[in-house]
């Protein structure tokens, strides 16, 4: 099956501004799994994913800092908060982003009920964020495939699950971008299942972004 990566598509001219963040994000992920073996990127939790966004922003030069004190507002009420994200570039567009990480063990586990929902879930935090006039939603999804299928049938098993995905998600008028990192390693190499199923391979990320108005 030939790998298809990076961003499979972007709908806004707005993100074109950080389109170097992409390629920066691939080779640190890259980096990241053929240096520590026992181990993969996407594994762990939001706040680890969200890290890698932010090193590719720096290695890209754009401007980053992550989970930041910011002004917020809810049901009218301004407060202090955390923000997840902040990326500009040097003397232009500031965007930012509030992220939630979703694990998948099949497509039916992500349904268009799932996933709108997971969709709004971010959206409803990056509309609290007031400093910058683009706030977006970032959502990671990590696919979960049991070890026990074997590396031939885990590659088939998520490559079918990215198809039916990637149908799903363009369906959705919601995203405006979707990127894919996937890795060789990472179809193999196993680590303990989220959800109860002992070992398990997690073939790639997905992250889905969506505008919040």
């Amino acid at each position: 099956m030939v790998s298809e990566q990076g961003v499979l598509w972007c709908k806004n001219e707005q993100l074109r501004h950080v389109k170097c963040l992409w390629p920066a994000l691939t080779e640190i992920l890259n980096i990241y799994v053929e240096k520590l073996t026992a181990d993969l990127p996407h594994y762990h939790n939001e706040r680890a994913t969200v890290s890698f966004l932010n090193g590719a922003a720096w290695k890209a030069g754009l401007i980053a800092i992550e989970e930041y004190a910011t002004s917020k507002i809810k049901d009218g009420v301004q407060y202090t908060g955390r923000c997840d994200l902040y990326i500009a570039e040097k003397n232009g567009i500031e965007i930012e982003f509030e992220a939630k990480q979703n694990w998948i063990t099949g497509v039916a586990g992500a349904d268009d009920a799932a996933l709108s929902n997971w969709i709004d879930i971010a959206v409803e935090a990056a509309r609290q964020n007031i400093s910058t006039d683009l706030k977006y939603a970032v959502n990671f999804i990590v696919p979960e495939i049991s070890g026990n299928l074997g590396v031939e049938q885990v590659s088939e098993t998520y490559f079918l699950w990215k198809r039916q995905f990637l149908e799903k998600l363009r369906n959705n008028e919601e995203v405006e971008l979707f990127y894919v990192w996937e890795h060789p390693e990472a179809m193999k190499r196993q680590l303990e299942s989220r959800h109860g199923k002992g070992p398990c391979c997690w073939p790639g990320l997905w992250i889905a972004i969506t505008r919040a108005f």
